[in-house]
């Protein structure tokens, strides 16, 4: 009933922009998506966020009612543009369901901002950008965090993660859903069914997590390549403008890097406008991005929050200095690892033997083909709809991999720079926009009497099994519930531990959380369980030697960490300790032999302002006293 429900906050919309705008449904859908993120965006930088549930409610309304009068009641328009759209997003959208259904988060990224963002605007009905919210990237733009907000509080859910990842997948069937505009499937039933299977695996095969996942790279490039391509399909209307404005309005807020996306998507759209000779049309999309990204520059003034990553100055020079060799010595081990990503090392194919430049050239490869299988008197008609998104794409990946290199050279710390943090993470953003173009061309302008018309789909399936785990994400179908509930399992202790820490019964806790070596890994988890409650600014991993030099260690003697608990802190709480933690500390307990996993202790204040910890948990103290 969950999934219905989300449903029915999209359909009926969809339904009356399709009576309004005289379009299909398979224009309809996305823009009704993204009609809902630009009103609920407007509201959260007016500080109304909480009326967003109420308003989607309202929307969604007058588009039923507006429907059923045209449709219904003045019967000014057939039907018959709303059954193809609405069953290919139905069945998009009941297999994402399945996927996403009963999931939990379990990855990092979601834990730092992406579900924690959403976790935070639920409980305050706040922007995560405020003073108050914990959020360590409040820079990041609020596209699909106000979608999942609107969604989990018109359903008057609780706060379900299943939903949060359901909200992404329900835009991602909605995006899927706009290329069968270019096609009848009772006209064309191998192009269509063909086109559907292989969006269908797509998110999954190249983004084995892409509904696991709040976080958005593999939703980025699939954004992106999806409204590359609307402008060059057939089957425009009145709606196809507002579908690109708002398209490019919302890709500029689901991510920093969604911006230059955005202006190049944009850029791909003027193109077939000035084609056409309507200009104005041209500068709309290119005026929304520009919207989107002053408003939230406006916004992120106002709120004190500043950019999480910012460029710096010299371009010209850094260049300069790495061409002539002057640069540091790091950044040449960064050059050469870079290079050896793009065009020698493997992440695709088997065995992972695959290199990514492979990737741009598969998709050239492909859009070459669907243009052969024209015959030439189709030919100069599919040069104008073919060549110009394929050369944008592959463009925008050049851009993307130039960029991506400066990053590394020059705003990543040298120790991850040289190992490339995430590179293949990035690269995929790329990599989805690409293959959505791969998979998009040829099924909807192959020759309609062209041999190739049943091959090219079958080829470009065989094309992502050969580079893409396809076969890992059909069994990921068949054991969807197993991995649900993996996903729960391993969110086990991190939920007993602040289920310990709220039965303190204190608001914001003088608590002070330690955990093992694990690079911030347990407290970045318990963080996010306590939201909107907070624990006090604090190191978690302790060592009186920190002879590695991690950073997120603090290195503290024992007689220091001693008087630090009693100026600061009224608790402690062990999630897990490190041996050595036990070597380093264990004077500052009354009893070291308490020490141990899942332990709560309260700080006792001692004369000569030191402090010694007593074990809270009953158990434990009647053993003490037994002995």
């Amino acid at each position: 009933m969950s999934a219905v429900l989300v449903l029915c906050m999209v359909l009926p919309l969809a339904a009356g922009l399709c009576a309004l705008l005289r379009c299909r449904m398979e224009e309809a859908i996305p823009l009704s998506l993204f009609a809902l993120i630009a009103v609920g965006y407007t509201l959260a930088l007016a500080g109304l966020l909480w009326l967003a549930g109420p308003t989607l409610w309202l929307l969604n309304l007058a588009g039923g009612v507006w429907a059923v009068y045209v449709f219904g009641v003045k019967k000014a328009l057939s039907p018959r543009g709303l059954w193809q759209g609405g069953l290919i997003f139905l069945l998009l959208a009941l297999l994402f369901w399945w996927l996403c259904r009963g999931c939990a988060l379990t990855d990092w990224d979601d834990f730092s901002h992406w579900g924690k963002a959403v976790k935070w605007m639920y409980y305050t009905d706040e922007l995560y950008t405020v003073p108050a919210s914990p959020d360590g990237f409040k820079s990041y733009p609020p596209a699909t965090a106000i979608l999942q907000y609107m969604f989990l509080k018109a359903g008057g859910f609780a706060f379900r993660e299943d939903i949060l990842l359901y909200s992404n997948a329900i835009l991602t069937a909605g995006l899927l859903t706009l290329p069968f505009r270019g096609i009848s499937l009772r006209r064309q039933p191998v192009q269509g069914i063909g086109l559907l299977v292989l969006l269908a695996v797509l998110p999954g095969s190249i983004y084995p997590s892409y509904f696991a996942r709040a976080s958005v790279d593999g939703l980025l490039g699939l954004f992106a390549g999806i409204l590359i391509l609307e402008g060059f399909l057939p089957g425009h209307s009145a709606a196809s403008l507002w579908l690109e404005i708002l398209g490019c309005f919302v890709l500029a807020l689901v991510k920093s890097s969604g911006t230059g996306l955005a202006v190049m998507a944009a850029l791909a759209i003027a193109f077939v406008h000035f084609r056409a000779s309507s200009r104005p049309a041209a500068v709309l999309p290119l005026a929304a991005v520009a919207a989107a990204k002053l408003s939230w520059t406006i916004h992120l003034t106002r709120m004190g929050a500043g950019e999480r990553w910012v460029w710096p100055g010299g371009l010209t020079g850094g260049i300069f200095s790495l061409i002539t060799g002057r640069a540091d010595a790091y950044r040449y081990t960064v050059l050469q690892n870079f290079l050896g990503t793009i065009f020698i090392r493997g992440n695709y194919g088997p065995g992972q033997s695959i290199p990514f430049v492979v990737i741009p050239t598969v998709f050239a490869a492909v859009a070459a083909l669907t243009l052969v299988s024209r015959t030439k008197q189709q030919r100069s008609d599919a040069r104008r709809k073919i060549l110009p998104p394929a050369a944008a794409m592959l463009l925008i990946t050049l851009v993307f991999v130039l960029t991506l290199l400066y990053s590394y050279l020059y705003l990543f710390n040298p120790a991850e720079a040289m190992y490339l943090a995430s590179i293949y993470r990035y690269l995929d953003t790329c990599t989805m926009m690409l293959m959505t173009g791969a998979v998009v061309l040829p099924c909807v302008f192959a020759g309609e009497k062209s041999p190739w018309l049943r091959l090219l789909p079958a080829g470009t399936l065989l094309a992502l099994m050969w580079l893409f785990p396809v076969g890992d994400f059909l069994a990921a179908v068949g054991q969807a519930p197993l991995r649900a509930a993996q996903s729960h399992n391993d969110r086990v202790l991190s939920s007993q531990a602040a289920q310990r820490i709220q039965a303190l019964g204190e608001e914001t806790p003088r608590l002070q959380l330690i955990t093992a070596d694990d690079a911030g890994s347990a407290a970045l988890r318990i963080d996010y369980e306590l939201l909107p409650a907070r624990l006090p600014e604090q190191a978690t991993i302790l060592m009186a030697d920190n002879k590695n030099e991690e950073p997120w260690v603090q290195e503290i003697s024992a007689e220091a960490w001693s008087r630090e608990l009693a100026q600061k802190y009224d608790y402690v709480y062990i999630y897990c300790p490190e041996d050595q933690f036990i070597a380093d500390y264990g004077s500052v307990f009354e009893d070291d032999s308490q020490i141990g996993a899942d332990r709560m202790f309260r700080v006792v204040v001692q004369p000569d302002g030191t402090a010694r910890l007593r074990c809270m948990d009953e158990a434990l103290q009647d053993t003490a006293l037994s002995d």
